[in-house]
């Protein structure tokens, strides 16, 4: 089986060890694009958050920020051709859950060779994964920041995501999940 992918971006200091940097988990809808690089200078979407004399400094922090498995934004993900078939995974891509996505973020840091973090940050999706982390990996952070996000979910939420996910279901151009992702 391939390993998946997630395309990673880092921002602020470079040198900065683990107790000087921050693993900042995007929120579905978002990719590894916190913030403008010289290399990309288009606007990420934490621009007013992540940088230099900002909430977080990246003058004082490394800023390590993966995409998230499953998202089409920089990661393996059901438009992604299945190496054994040389097809697109389409509906064949397993469920993925916040800890599948945490698990991923762990392995990001041994890739870049840290066995723990100053912070694990995250809003929404990325706040569900940064609880994961914690449960699964608490000696990996020193820190747990987890915005607008629960721990579970509520009878609601339950309903709500059900109504969205019947809305994409029933979209003549999802075609039982072979889509063109075009």
């Amino acid at each position: 089986d391939a390993l998946p992918i997630l395309r990673i971006e880092q921002f602020g200091r470079e040198d900065a060890g683990p107790d000087d940097t921050v693993l900042l988990l995007p929120s579905f809808s978002y990719g590894s694009h916190a913030r403008s690089l010289l290399e990309d200078p288009t606007p990420g979407w934490w621009e007013g958050i992540v940088g230099d004399s900002l909430g977080v400094d990246t003058r004082r922090f490394r800023v390590v920020c993966a995409s998230i498995l499953g998202s089409p934004l920089g990661s393996t993900n059901p438009t992604t051709v299945n190496p054994s078939t040389g097809k697109r995974y389409g509906p064949s891509f397993p469920q993925i859950t916040p800890a599948d996505q945490a698990h991923c973020h762990a392995r990001v840091l041994d890739y870049l060779g840290l066995d723990y973090v100053h912070a694990v940050v995250g809003a929404s999706l990325g706040g569900m994964q940064a609880l994961e982390f914690a449960a699964e990996s608490p000696e990996r952070a020193k820190r747990i920041v987890s915005i607008v996000a629960t721990p579970r979910t509520s009878p609601g939420s339950v309903a709500l995501r059900r109504v969205q996910r019947a809305a994409v279901l029933s979209d003549p151009l999802f075609k039982d999940g072979h889509y063109d992702p075009e």
